[in-house]
């Protein structure tokens, strides 16, 4: 074993307390290797630990039985898709975020449906990196949550956004990728984008990196428009008028980059991005509109922010918890 590599798949049954032996030991030598692993174990055993328990209305039996349970549920002949399916999606949940398996057996007794819906949620504050069945790689930004069913990948491979990410899809001549938001569906063969798509905001965004998309009503399918890399597309939810501008894909998607860049924002945005960025709520006072930033933030606190600010535009602001007045002098 690489004691570089992170071992998802062991890490993953070892909590689901599904381990044997042979990989026991191998789990601790890549402990042991550095304080860097054990430090990342850690870690991950305090996000599994923290997983939220499963509705009532579906079957579990606690962390531990959950696998073997689908296991032996599962016809021989599907066995090897399904354990490679669930621990795919099972590994990349513990680590990245928070994840809510669905486990739902059908009327068939014979048949179990070992992931009916898969969700992934960055909660605010926080960021996720998912790896989807396909090979996908997604980055969530926070106060997000992405979900797909069992059927990604076996015909479209269908996405459902809430809030904001970035995509480097796979491409596929067979499976058309489509991320659906409220309003917006983005269709794509094999690209990279940024769609900002969170509910309380009156528009969404598409950025595009590489490769084409094509954006189309979500309520009829009738076509929006195309995009070239380059270029972004604000849609406004209400007549869904489409604009398209060239734009900085790396300024606008920055956040994946674990960076926010602001090249000329206004208030309202740099605040609105602050709240998800740091998981706070902002109450703005006195509010002059036509305000507008250039700075990035890395790793500066909240009070750095804020002295930040108040050094570009004067300011008085306090704290309290996740409450943050702001009133501008």
């Amino acid at each position: 074993m690489d004691h570089n590599e992170i071992p998802y798949a062991i890490i993953a049954k070892y909590f689901a307390g599904e381990i044997n032996e042979e990989e026991g030991v191998l789990l601790e030598k890549w402990k042991n290797a550095s304080p860097e692993n054990e430090d990342t174990l850690n870690s991950l055993y305090l996000q599994w630990d923290g997983l939220p328990p499963l509705p009532e209305s579906v079957f579990q039996e606690g962390k531990s039985g959950t696998w073997e349970r689908i296991l032996n549920d599962i016809k021989p002949d599907k066995k090897i898709y399904y354990i490679r399916w669930t621990i795919a999606a099972a590994v990349a949940a513990f680590l990245i975020g928070l994840y809510i398996p669905y486990f739902t057996k059908s009327f068939n007794n014979d048949i179990v449906n070992p992931l009916s819906q898969t969700v992934f949620i960055a909660p605010s504050g926080q960021k996720s990196h998912i790896i989807l069945p396909d090979g996908t790689k997604v980055w969530l930004n926070s106060d997000s949550r992405l979900t797909y069913s069992t059927s990604y990948n076996m015909e479209d491979r269908e996405v459902y956004l809430e809030g904001e990410a970035y995509f480097d899809v796979v491409k596929s001549e067979l499976h058309r990728f489509i991320v659906k938001t409220d309003v917006v569906d983005v269709n794509v063969l094999g690209t990279e984008f940024n769609v900002s798509a969170y509910p309380e905001n009156s528009m969404v965004q598409v950025f595009l990196t590489r490769g084409s998309v094509r954006l189309e009503s979500a309520n009829n399918a009738s076509f929006l428009t195309m995009l070239k890399p380059g270029e972004k597309a604000e849609i406004l939810k209400s007549g869904l008028r489409c604009t398209v501008s060239s734009c900085d894909v790396d300024t606008e998607s920055s956040w994946r980059l674990n960076k926010l860049h602001f090249e000329g924002a206004y208030a309202y945005d740099v605040f609105k991005k602050a709240e998800r960025w740091y998981g706070v709520k902002f109450h703005i006072e006195n509010e002059n509109k036509e305000y507008r930033y250039w700075f990035t933030l890395k790793t500066e606190s909240l009070t750095e922010l804020l002295q930040l600010i108040n050094k570009i535009t004067p300011i008085e602001y306090e704290v309290k918890g996740e409450e943050v007045t702001l009133k501008y002098k």
